[in-house]
């Protein structure tokens, strides 16, 4: 039992990843919080903590927590490199491109062909007025990561950028299928594409699902009083 072993790291580690991995982040962030006791200079934990802020959209606290712990990733590379992907895509997720570019700079200067770092990199291209042909060659580029849910809400992205709504609508539904933990986000992309396909009505239950899944979000309320 965990009462036993609230001294071993790793215990801690897989369970703040099991959290993460069925989407109870509240559990996951109060989980961090208890092993932060045991562990206040463990850059692992923080991580897990900053990670399950982030997926609660809490994107304003897990920066400033990031930049808290960011003396703790000295001389560890594997860290280093995890927290500033969580970095990349926050930035994303608040479409602060600049900073958003600078972490990925720093990405490609620690690991090369990285799969995260690819789908980051297509999620911020497609953010970018003048990136989406570069968004739909990258993923075409790509297409062997097509077994990860993530990159298929990528590309699903990159087709709706180049207005190919047939292809988005198929690949944001296989991603759909195969994930568990994200789908808030993706469901979100599947009301994007209704909605530029002129389904306002099956958009605007996508987007009930998404709140419904992923918690509150400004943008996805936002874009439901849009629709009329």
């Amino acid at each position: 039992c965990l009462e036993s072993k609230k001294n071993l790291l790793p215990v801690w580690e897989h369970l703040l990843y099991s959290y993460w991995a069925i989407g109870q982040f509240e559990e996951q962030i109060q989980q961090a919080e208890d092993a932060l006791f045991y562990f206040p200079n463990q850059a692992v934990i923080w991580y897990y903590y900053c990670l399950g802020l982030s997926e609660l959209h809490r994107y304003d606290e897990a920066l400033m927590e990031m930049n808290n712990y960011s003396f703790l990733l000295q001389g560890n590379k594997q860290q280093l490199f995890t927290t500033t992907l969580l970095k990349l895509n926050v930035f994303i997720q608040q479409e602060k491109i600049e900073e958003a570019k600078e972490a990925l700079v720093d990405l490609k200067n620690m690991v090369q062909d990285h799969p995260d770092v690819i789908i980051a990199e297509i999620k911020l291209l497609a953010l970018q007025k003048n990136g989406s042909k570069k968004a739909l060659e990258l993923a075409n580029k790509s297409n062997v990561l097509a077994y990860l849910p993530e990159f298929l809400a990528a590309r699903a992205q990159a087709f709706l950028v180049n207005n190919k709504l047939t292809e988005a609508e198929a690949s944001i539904n296989q991603a759909l299928e195969s994930s568990s933990n994200h789908k808030g986000a993706m469901l979100e992309i599947k009301g994007d594409i209704l909605l530029a396909m002129g389904q306002k009505s099956a958009a605007k239950q996508i987007y009930q699902e998404a709140l419904a899944f992923n918690g509150y979000t400004i943008r996805i309320q936002s874009k439901l009083n849009n629709i009329n």
